[in-house]
């Protein structure tokens, strides 16, 4: 009777063990499923803009900008925190966020924080996107940008050029990977 019962104990703690396994399976499986999607896109994840690799026309380069970039059902969501060498009261705080998601489909959609009312992207191949920014009074473009990702997956850069409101600007980012 003591065998029987040993051997019912040893049975429950291979089925609890491989209970535990087969949750610690499934969880490193779905894991790698979700970081092999960002790993296949060459644009996901967070990146810190490079100042000193980095120039704006009209200056001066932001103090810090971090971008977050996601590949969701719905599109790239793109979500850009600056923070101003202005001061607080000409800047709201020092800090400005601009977001959108938006499709690869060429049509605008919504971009909020931004001088620009909408933004369309196309992906020109893998490593380039190019993205064109609108305001409401305006049916063409008033910004182009192109953003690619380096071979390596570290470096995203982006050329930025535009006219708004008579004024015109550049700029050339260079973001790290974080």
């Amino acid at each position: 009777m003591g065998h029987w019962l040993s051997n019912t104990r040893a049975v429950e703690a291979v089925e609890n063990g491989l209970g535990v396994l087969a949750l610690i399976a499934a969880a490193v499986v779905l894991s790698a499923g979700r970081a092999s999607a960002q790993q296949g896109d060459p644009f996901s994840g967070t990146w810190r803009m490079n100042r000193s690799a980095s120039s704006f026309s009209p200056g001066p380069a932001p103090e810090r900008r971090t971008m977050t970039i996601a590949i969701t059902p719905d599109g790239l969501k793109m979500v850009t925190e600056t923070i101003r060498v202005f001061s607080e009261a000409q800047n709201g705080g020092g800090v400005q966020r601009v977001e959108f998601v938006a499709m690869f489909d060429g049509k605008p959609h919504p971009i909020t924080g931004s001088a620009l009312d909408t933004v369309s992207l196309r992906r020109i191949r893998p490593s380039e996107i190019e993205r064109k920014g609108y305001v409401r009074s305006e049916p063409d473009p008033v910004e182009t940008c192109t953003v690619t990702v380096s071979k390596n997956g570290k470096v995203l850069t982006m050329r930025v050029n535009g006219t708004i409101d008579g004024m015109d600007y550049s700029s050339l980012q260079v973001f790290e990977r974080q």
